[in-house]
């Protein structure tokens, strides 16, 4: 599973799907640091397997191995200017096809 996003909707997904049985929880976020951050914080609470990447760097990588993809930032928001080009960035076609 990979989820974007390093803040407070992350942590709550990235527990909820520890506690559903997802054997590794991929948090990709614009800073590396706060990405691994949170995945070391949260490895033993969520009890799986986590790992944090730079969205920009390791994204298409993660993605080719992904069964779900959770957005949990606050980037695609309609107030926000830059909503677009966020989402335009993320590179759909990694997915699997069986991916949700």
């Amino acid at each position: 599973v990979v989820v974007l996003g390093a803040g407070g909707a992350a942590r709550a997904t990235i527990v909820g799907l520890g506690q559903a049985g997802a054997a590794e929880v991929v948090v990709a976020a614009r800073r590396s640091d706060r990405a691994q951050a949170l995945a070391d914080e949260l490895r033993e609470a969520s009890g799986t397997q986590t790992r944090g990447i730079d969205m920009q760097q390791g994204l298409r990588d993660a993605l080719s191995d992904a069964t779900l993809l959770v957005q949990a930032t606050s980037a695609t928001l309609a107030s926000d200017p830059n909503a677009q080009a966020f989402a335009d960035r993320i590179p759909l076609d990694a997915l699997p096809s069986d991916a949700t």
